[in-house]
């Protein structure tokens, strides 16, 4: 079998055969500098991956709650994620945060480009997720919030 063809009979099998788990994520600073139009030179962008993880069968979070469930969504359905944000106006760190997972810092521009990576297990029960009960399409998104103790 010639490797192209290979190539895509593995990769289709992987997808209806494999149980693909993706995280979402949060952010930190930066938000809509990852977004082409908005980019700013010399700015940042930081932001987490979260657990739990995320499967088609399981969804553990509201839909439209502002934590990169549209990238993850078309990871687990076999696209490019980042052109996929891009094609739908937004920006491309949900995907590169979720792809790349850990506590990232990225440059802001048309692409993304990491400047930092650290594991996030320093976070690891000290940070809760609220949730407004209001969707993204209604500006209100979810707050992250660290808790510190001593």
């Amino acid at each position: 079998m010639p490797a192209i063809f290979l190539r895509l009979y593995l990769s289709k099998m992987y997808n209806e055969n494999m149980k693909l788990e993706v995280p979402l994520r949060v952010d930190f600073a930066g938000g809509w500098l990852d977004v082409p139009r908005l980019s700013r030179p010399s700015s940042y962008i930081v932001n987490c991956a979260i657990t739990p993880f995320v499967t088609k069968e399981n969804w553990p979070y509201k839909k439209c709650s502002g934590v990169g469930g549209s990238a993850a969504w078309a990871i687990l359905n076999g696209k490019d994620a980042v052109a996929s944000e891009l094609g739908n106006d937004v920006g491309w760190q949900d995907p590169a945060v979720i792809q790349e997972t850990g506590l990232c810092v990225w440059k802001s521009g048309n692409r993304p480009v990491l400047e930092f990576k650290s594991n996030p297990s320093f976070l690891r029960n000290k940070m809760v997720i609220y949730w407004t009960g209001k969707s993204i399409q209604q500006k209100i998104w979810l707050i992250p919030l660290v808790i510190t103790t001593r």
